[in-house]
């Protein structure tokens, strides 16, 4: 029993005493990590419910984390943390001096825009300026709004389908002017090819008549047709983007536009017939050698005048109703109607337009005094004679040539 008495004594005095001081010490931790416990608590209360699932995701170190190194590995946290801010701070000076220069430069932008939109400082004008930051989300609307409304989309479109039909149209507008050009020239050739059927002169030798037609540009008309030229757009030499539609329209199209705007310089451009001088040429019809060339009326007398006018004006009837050299088709309607022709010509140039009447085989209807009947008389097939009564009646005889040769006397006296 001593013994035992011995022993508990030496565990009394030594390792119960060092549990004591160890439960102390354990007790004074316990109470510590209470006291911080319910510190981190208050300040976790203060910022209400936080989900922090994506912290804890991003570091997931923090969950591994053992409480005695819990003071150490927050150091560090905390220090990596301010890091961080430090350059997110300065990358944040850095957007709010990128966006203060933005802003000034949106609501005052250069004058290449202002000329292009001419409302723009009017819209813009209620937005905040650069000192307010804070109302930054106003910008920010209004860009939403620009994005969802896809204005240069509608802007690319409508330049595009701009600049295509102002090409197209311009071109339109140039072949226009050389379709005429060419029409013109094909009615010519056709006129020639029934003038060379004609016999414009046959008693001593045979002749026909030839139109010529040689272009007599002007210097305003070399003007127009180069600025005509030059609207149409060279695609292997302009940018087919916008930007260069755009300077072709302003460099070519619109000095274009602008000239014609002027309506004395637009008359005169305009009138392709006046791109050309013309004459009359008189060719022999056995050799195809020139023997006259016919500019101007002045040269010529009276008789003279009719005869290359009813030459010129007998091949353009022929053309223009198909007239073909036998014309003798019994479906054929052929009917003109010439009133005094033969007035103040002699009578080798009145019956030349009755010749030339054969030759196209036009159905003729003469209008003339009794005293110039002679001319026709041999070439007509039925005579309508008026005769007028005490200047206030007219009668009307309609008899065959024939019967008109025999009674002529009685018609021509009275």
């Amino acid at each position: 029993m001593e013994g035992v008495k011995g022993k508990l004594k030496e565990l009394s005095d030594v390792v119960i005493k060092d549990k004591d001081r160890e439960i102390f010490q354990l007790e004074s931790d316990i109470k510590s990590v209470g006291s911080e416990l319910n510190d981190n608590k208050k300040l976790l209360e203060t910022f209400g419910h936080i989900d922090s699932t994506e912290f804890e995701s991003q570091n997931p170190q923090l969950e591994k984390v053992e409480y005695s190194s819990l003071k150490t590995t927050q150091t560090e946290f905390q220090k990596e943390l301010s890091r961080k801010i430090s350059v997110l701070d300065n990358d944040k000076r850095a957007n709010e001096d990128e966006v203060k220069l933005k802003i000034n430069s949106f609501k005052q932008p250069s004058q290449e825009i202002i000329d292009k939109f001419k409302d723009w400082r009017s819209d813009v004008s209620r937005l905040p300026e650069s000192t307010h930051l804070e109302f930054i989300s106003e910008y920010q609307t209004l860009l939403k709004q620009l994005v969802n409304d896809n204005l240069p989309k509608f802007e690319k479109k409508f330049n595009e389908y701009l600049q295509e039909t102002i090409t197209n149209k311009v071109g339109d507008f140039r072949m226009f002017f050389e379709n005429w050009s060419d029409s013109i020239k094909e009615n010519i050739r056709l006129l020639n090819d029934s003038l060379r059927e004609i016999d414009f002169r046959d008693k001593d030798f045979k002749t026909y008549i030839q139109i010529v037609a040689p272009n007599r540009i002007s210097d305003e008309v070399k003007e127009f047709r180069t600025l005509l030229n030059n609207a149409i757009p060279n695609i292997r030499e302009i940018d087919a983007s916008i930007d260069g539609r755009k300077n072709h329209f302003y460099n070519n199209i619109e000095p274009l536009i602008t000239k014609l705007d002027k309506e004395d310089w637009r008359k005169k451009v305009m009138e392709v017939r006046s791109w050309f001088s013309y004459k009359a040429e008189e060719f022999y019809k056995e050799t195809n050698a020139k023997f006259k060339t016919y500019e101007n009326m002045g040269q010529l007398s009276g008789g003279e005048k009719a005869q290359l006018t009813y030459t010129i004006l007998g091949s353009a009837i022929a053309y223009q109703f198909g007239l073909t050299k036998e014309g003798l088709q019994s479906n054929s309607f052929r009917f003109i109607a010439i009133d005094e022709a033969f007035k103040a010509q002699d009578e080798d140039k009145a019956r030349y337009l009755i010749t030339l009447c054969k030759q196209l085989h036009l159905q003729l209807l003469v209008v003339t005094p009794s005293d110039n009947i002679h001319i026709v008389e041999n070439d007509i097939s039925f005579v309508h004679f008026v005769e007028r009564k005490e200047e206030k009646y007219s009668w009307l005889y309609d008899m065959p040539i024939e019967q008109f040769k025999k009674e002529k006397s009685n018609f021509v006296s009275q």
